[in-house]
C-alpha cells in the first residue's frame, strides 16, 4: 500500500489555508511555465475491471448516515455571532503593511480578510448576476472559518456562518446556480450540528447530504456535478482508501468510487492527485496520479486514468510524466486542457507547472 508522507508544517492562517485549498487543486492549480502538447502512443485501455485503481461501491445509503453529526463553532477563530449589516469592523494593517479587517473592541485574532486568502479580493466568487457572494474569513494562528452572504440586487438571501470548507470558486456549479457550504448550525434544540449541504444561490432550497464516509471530507464541483471526499484531515493509515462520491444539484447520489489516492500535510492532509469529471463527457471520471509504490521508484509513470461510470469494465491509462524516484509527491504538478477530451482520444494538452505543493 503507498504510505502518505508529511510536509513542512504550515504556519498560521495562511498555512493552514493553504492546506484546505490543496484539496481544490483539481480546479485551480495556476500557471505553469512548459507546455506540452502530446501524442501519447502509450495510451492503452484495459477491459479488465479487476485491474481497474477506480473501484466502484454501492450507491445504497446506510440508514446510520442519516444521523445527526456533533458540531462545535471554533470560538477562538469567530465569535457565534457575526453578521455584516449590524457588527462593527474596521481596516487595520499588520507590522508587513498587510490589510484586513477587525471587529470593534475584540481580541486580535478576531482578524477578517473580505473574499480574499491574504488581502480582500484576491479569492472573489463569481454568481451568476444579479446574485452575489461576500464571504468573511476569519483566521487565527492554527484554523479558519468564514460567514458568507448570498445577496440579489443587494438584498440578502441567507446568511451562513461558521463555515468550516474554504470557499471557492470551485465551491459554486458551472452554472453559477448551486454552492457545496460545510458549516456549524444551532438546531431547535440548541445543539451545534455540522452540516453539510447543496444550496440554491436563486431559491435559498438547502439540501442535507447524508453523513456518509465519502462525504465527511472536503467537497467542489466538477462540472455541475458535485465531488465529495472521505476525511481524512487528522492523518490517514497507510491501509485507507479514499472513497469518492459525486453528486447531482439535487443530492442525488450518483456514484460512489474508491481509489488509493496521494494526501500530503502537516496540520491536516489535502489531496495531492486531481479528480474530477470529464467537462465534455459527464459519465467519464478522471484521476490523474501515481498508483504505485511511494516513494517511486525507476519505471514508475505519472498517468492520467479515465474510468467510465456507465461500463465498468470500461477504463484506460494515459502516461502523462515519469514519476521520479524517491521524490515527494513522486508527480509533477501538472495543468490539464480537459475541454475537448473524450474517452477516446489519443492526445492531451497539459502544462507542467513549476510551483511546490
Amino acid at each position: 500500500m503507498r504510505t502518505h508522507q508529511p510536509i513542512r508544517q504550515a504556519q498560521g492562517k495562511k498555512g493552514s489555508a493553504i492546506l484546505i485549498l490543496i484539496i481544490i487543486v483539481v480546479l485551480a492549480i495556476g500557471v505553469g511555465a512548459y507546455y506540452y502538447s502530446t501524442n501519447h502512443s502509450s495510451v492503452s485501455e484495459n477491459t479488465d475491471s479487476d485491474n481497474s485503481p477506480i473501484k466502484i461501491l454501492s450507491t445504497e445509503i446506510p440508514a446510520n448516515s442519516l444521523a445527526m453529526i456533533k458540531g462545535s463553532i471554533q470560538y477562538d477563530c469567530q465569535p457565534e455571532i457575526f453578521d455584516p449589516k449590524i457588527t462593527k469592523y474596521k481596516n487595520v494593517r499588520d507590522e508587513f503593511g498587510n490589510q484586513f479587517q477587525q471587529i470593534d473592541g475584540e481580541r486580535d485574532f478576531f482578524s477578517i480578510t473580505v473574499d480574499g486568502f491574504n488581502k480582500d479580493g484576491d479569492n472573489k466568487i463569481l454568481l451568476n448576476p444579479p446574485y452575489k457572494i461576500t464571504n468573511y474569513v476569519f483566521g487565527c494562528a492554527s484554523t479558519f472559518s468564514s460567514v458568507a452572504e448570498i445577496t440579489k440586487d443587494g438584498v440578502r438571501q441567507g446568511l451562513y456562518t461558521h463555515i468550516n470548507n474554504w470557499l471557492a470558486q470551485a465551491s459554486v456549479s458551472e452554472d453559477k446556480k448551486y454552492m457545496y457550504i460545510i458549516s456549524n448550525v444551532k438546531n431547535a434544540n440548541g445543539a451545534w450540528e455540522r452540516m453539510r449541504r447543496i444550496v440554491n444561490v436563486e431559491t435559498n432550497a438547502k439540501v442535507k447530504l447524508p453523513n456518509m464516509s465519502c462525504a465527511l471530507g472536503g467537497g467542489f464541483w466538477s462540472g455541475n456535478k458535485l465531488i465529495t471526499i472521505t476525511d481524512h484531515s487528522e492523518g490517514i493509515n497507510p491501509n485507507d482508501k479514499t472513497q469518492i462520491c459525486i453528486w447531482d444539484s439535487q443530492g442525488k447520489l450518483l456514484h460512489r468510487l474508491e481509489a488509493e489516492l496521494y494526501w500530503q500535510g502537516a496540520n491536516g492532509l489535502g489531496l495531492i492527485d486531481q479528480v474530477g469529471i470529464l467537462p465534455s463527457d459527464p459519465n467519464i471520471f478522471y484521476v490523474y496520479s501515481h498508483f504505485s509504490t511511494v516513494p517511486a521508484k525507476e519505471g514508475d509513470i505519472c498517468s492520467l486514468y479515465l474510468q467510465d461510470l456507465r461500463d465498468f469494465s470500461k477504463h484506460k491509462e494515459i502516461k502523462i510524466a515519469d514519476a521520479v524516484p524517491d521524490s515527494i509527491p513522486p508527480c509533477p504538478r501538472v495543468k490539464f486542457d480537459l475541454s475537448s477530451i473524450t474517452y477516446s482520444s489519443k492526445k492531451v494538452d497539459y502544462q507542467i507547472v513549476n510551483e511546490q505543493y
